[in-house]
């Protein structure tokens, strides 16, 4: 069974850029779509980003950490 800390440094960088390309198309159509779901794209495009970020920042310690041994 695999777990997330399974997951190599570039898996994680991959996970966190994804996560952001989501909340970035999220904010992009705010914009564009009716009123009434306009709340839901919000919501997605939030947690998007901050997983993202999160996942992106897990990367970069465990790049740091692979580079220093």
């Amino acid at each position: 069974m695999l777990h997330p800390s399974d997951l190599p440094w570039w898996g994680w960088l991959l996970c966190g850029g994804g996560g952001i390309l989501v909340a970035l198309i999220a904010a992009v159509m705010t914009d564009r779509i009716p009123a009434r779901n306009w709340l839901l794209v919000w919501f997605v495009g939030m947690a998007a980003k901050l997983t993202g970020l999160i996942a992106f920042a897990i990367g970069i310690i465990r790049f740091v950490k692979w580079a220093w041994t």
